[in-house]
């Protein structure tokens, strides 16, 4: 048994799918060791079950249900999207990470 398999694996959930590498993204979580991919969320409710169905997981309709359900949460949504005040609230935590804020300059061009 390897220390990996020893402890709890890691869940991890995805918020938005729209992106391009998001399918590659989705087959890597579900094939990583230590890793438990609990699920997807997408606004669009036919793409997250699409991308899904093709890694083996569910989509969640409540994206907050599945950040209550996850220790980890991958964003891969369209860049565009993360334009304004994209909050990701921490698990157990009252601190929140502002991540469209951090991106800014990013966007000042488009």
């Amino acid at each position: 048994m390897t220390m990996i398999e020893a402890v709890r694996p890691v869940r991890v959930g995805m918020l938005s799918v729209a992106h391009v590498h998001a399918p590659w993204y989705l087959a890597a979580l579900a094939a990583m060791p230590g890793v438990e991919l609990v699920g997807l969320w997408d606004a669009d409710a036919a793409l997250a079950t699409e991308r899904a169905d093709a890694a083996g997981t569910r989509p969640w309709e409540d994206a907050d249900a599945l950040l209550a359900a996850v220790d980890a949460i991958v964003i891969a949504g369209v860049n565009r999207d993360f334009r304004g005040h994209l909050t990701v609230r921490l698990k157990q935590r009252k601190e929140t990470l502002p991540v469209g804020e951090n991106y800014v300059h990013l966007f000042k061009q488009m």
